[in-house]
């Protein structure tokens, strides 16, 4: 992987800096302090509404952490605090595992990567091989920063596509939702999110979908951190988030692939 840019570990330091005095005034708070989960930036809509029903079921809050998936496990990492983490994809995870971060994880939810463009579609985008264009504005997200940046980069590998649509990329983002916001404004013309979360932008843009045959799907997973003070606290919100009947249906509510989620559990 290509060394993570100097820029970028300024915004996890300053990122990291402000978790760590959210996390500490929320242990000021008092004898029941809510349950701090770093959260994929993506897939902000979900979790907010799982983490209420959460609360109203349990009368335990939760605070939310969002941010690009890479981003949140240098917090995590630097800080060794806070209760769960819930990135868009199994190899930020698996990195998490290897620095000994995880206790216990489940899967959520699936996502697909697809085009998203300007509402209208004017520069006639049908398939990924269209955004080596010229005169294409394309956003891509840094694999080193975010989900959507490794699903960007294996496809366009697979493709062979790397080095003339990686010729018309003039933006490399720290987290989906900042493409998004790009394509939305006409800043860009096409980026590489998800199917789930150009959702959040069907006003102002529009999805053109990469057949499944040649695409990659995503699992998002949740874990417990090693650093959590609140095991029992943290087990109860793994366990309701990894239900089909909890938080597994608010993300099939919304629009993700939860096919094949059982709620089994993965201990670690």
């Amino acid at each position: 992987m290509r060394p993570f840019p100097r820029l970028a570990w300024l915004a996890i330091g300053a990122a990291s800096a402000l978790a760590a005095l959210a996390l500490a005034n929320l242990r000021r708070s008092g004898a029941e302090d809510p349950l701090f989960v770093y959260v994929g930036a993506g897939f902000r809509l979900p979790v907010e509404e799982a983490a209420g029903r959460f609360r109203e079921e349990t009368g335990i809050s939760v605070e939310l952490s969002f941010a690009g998936s890479g981003c949140l496990l240098a917090q995590a990492s630097l800080s060794r605090r806070g209760d769960l983490y819930m990135p868009g994809e199994e190899f930020f995870m698996e990195q998490a595992r290897e620095r000994g971060l995880i206790a216990e994880e489940r899967p959520i939810a699936h996502m697909w990567p697809v085009v998203l463009v300007q509402e209208g579609n004017p520069k006639g985008i049908q398939e990924l091989a269209d955004m080596a264009r010229p005169g294409v504005r394309v956003g891509l997200g840094d694999p080193e920063a975010t989900a959507c940046g490794i699903a960007a980069d294996a496809l366009l590998r697979d493709g062979k596509l790397e080095e003339s649509i990686g010729a018309n990329q003039i933006m490399a983002a720290l987290n989906v939702n900042e493409l998004g916001t790009a394509v939305s404004l006409g800043a860009l013309d096409a980026a590489i999110a998800w199917d789930a979360t150009a959702g959040l932008f069907d006003r102002d843009t529009d999805a053109v979908e990469i057949p499944r045959e040649s695409s990659r799907r995503t699992t998002i997973p949740l874990g417990i951190l090693d650093s959590s003070t609140q095991m029992a606290a943290a087990r109860r919100f793994l366990e309701f988030m990894a239900d089909p009947e909890g938080g597994i249906s608010v993300f099939r509510s919304k629009g993700y692939d939860t096919s094949g989620l059982s709620g089994g559990t993965t201990p670690r």
